[in-house]
């Protein structure tokens, strides 16, 4: 984001490398991988999360993919969360790596995997690079079981 002043008005340019909204940014990794960012203490519910999908399903031009998810402590409604493990929500998402940064993102991620009990396969990393390698496996994993 770039911002500059000119009198008494602020100009805001956003530059756009893949696809974003308001709360979530999603960005192209590699092929058949995914980021979402989601900014500390953003409140996120059933309509984003509809929004967010729809743009993973465009970014990945309608194929199978893989999201690595990562950003700060969200505020997830219990709708949103519900709906995010649900087996018709993961249409042709195959896995989910959650990167989480403290212990306390690690405990709320540990309670959704408990209580939401996803239909997908999501494991929690403290490090991106060995998230990423996962899903890499993972996409690898499903393109084998295609082909």
């Amino acid at each position: 984001m770039i911002s500059f002043r000119n009198g008494s008005f602020t100009f805001v340019l956003i530059i756009m490398t893949q696809n974003t909204s308001p709360k979530i940014t999603s960005t192209v990794l590699e092929n058949g991988i995914v980021e979402n960012y989601v900014p500390s203490r953003m409140l996120v519910d059933s309509d984003d999360l509809i929004k967010l999908k729809k743009n993973n399903q465009k970014l990945m031009g309608g194929n199978p993919y893989c999201v690595l998810l990562t950003g700060g402590r969200a505020i997830i409604t219990k709708e949103a969360r519900e709906m995010a493990a649900a087996q018709d929500f993961i249409q042709i998402t195959i896995a989910m790596a959650i990167v989480v940064d403290t212990k306390w993102s690690r405990i709320f991620a540990n309670l959704y995997l408990r209580v939401n009990k996803p239909k997908m396969e999501t494991r929690i990393f403290e490090v991106r690079e060995e998230a990423i390698e996962w899903l890499r496996l993972k996409l690898n994993k499903s393109e084998q079981n295609l082909g």
